[in-house]
C-alpha cells in the first residue's frame, strides 16, 4: 500500500493513539501521527490547506498575531504547533472561553475550528483580519461555518463554508498520496 488512512472518530473500544502508532510514518498520508506528536512524513491535509489560505491572503505570518479557536486533535492542536514556530504570536482559545472576543479582537489572523455555527461575530474581529474557517456544522439542512457571514465585509481575506478549506483539504490529501507514491517508486 502507498498510504494508510484511519477513519475518525473511532468506536470508543479502540484506542486511537494505539491504532495511529501502528501506521508507518511514510504511509500516514492523513498526518495523524503528527497530530499524536509522533514522527510523520506528512502534515495533516487540513493544516496544509490552512497554511495555503494564509499564504494566499498575503499577510506576513512573522508579523501576525494569530488566534486559534478550538484545540481539537485534528485541526486546532496541529495548526497551533505549526504556527508557533512562524507566527509573531499565537493565542489559543476554546469555544466556551469566556469573553472570546478579547482573544480575537486584535488578531491579524483568526482560525476557527469549533463546529459551532457563527461563533465568530463582526464585533469580535478587527477590520482587515484574515478569517480562516475550518469548522463546519449542519444548520437547517445546510452546512454552516464558525464565522458569521456578516464578518466577511470587515475581513481582508476569508474562507467561506462551504467551499473554502474543505475542498482544499481534499486536494492536500491527494498531494500527500501522490508524494507517498513517488517516494515508494
Amino acid at each position: 500500500s502507498v498510504g494508510v488512512m484511519v477513519q475518525v472518530p473511532m468506536p470508543k473500544k479502540f484506542d486511537l493513539v494505539d491504532i495511529i502508532s501502528i501506521i508507518s510514518p511514510e504511509k500516514d498520508v492523513d498526518g495523524l501521527r503528527f497530530c499524536s506528536n509522533l514522527s510523520c512524513d506528512f502534515r495533516p491535509p487540513v493544516t496544509l490547506s490552512i497554511m495555503q489560505a494564509i499564504e494566499r491572503s498575503g499577510v506576513n505570518l512573522a508579523d501576525s498575531k494569530v488566534a486559534i479557536i478550538g484545540k481539537g486533535f485534528l485541526v486546532g492542536s496541529p495548526i497551533a504547533r505549526m504556527l508557533e514556530r512562524t507566527a509573531n504570536e499565537v493565542r489559543i482559545a476554546y469555544k466556551d472561553t469566556p469573553y472570546l472576543g478579547t482573544i480575537t479582537l486584535d488578531a491579524d489572523i483568526i482560525i476557527s475550528a469549533t463546529g459551532v455555527a457563527d461563533i465568530i461575530k463582526p464585533n469580535m474581529i478587527k477590520t482587515g483580519a484574515v478569517l480562516i474557517d475550518a469548522g463546519t456544522t449542519e444548520v437547517g439542512g445546510k452546512l454552516a461555518g464558525d464565522v458569521d457571514g456578516a464578518c466577511y465585509k470587515k475581513a481582508s481575506y476569508y474562507t467561506p463554508v462551504p467551499g473554502g478549506i474543505g475542498p482544499v483539504t481534499v486536494a492536500m490529501l491527494m498531494k500527500n498520496v501522490v508524494s507517498a507514491a513517488q517516494k515508494k517508486v
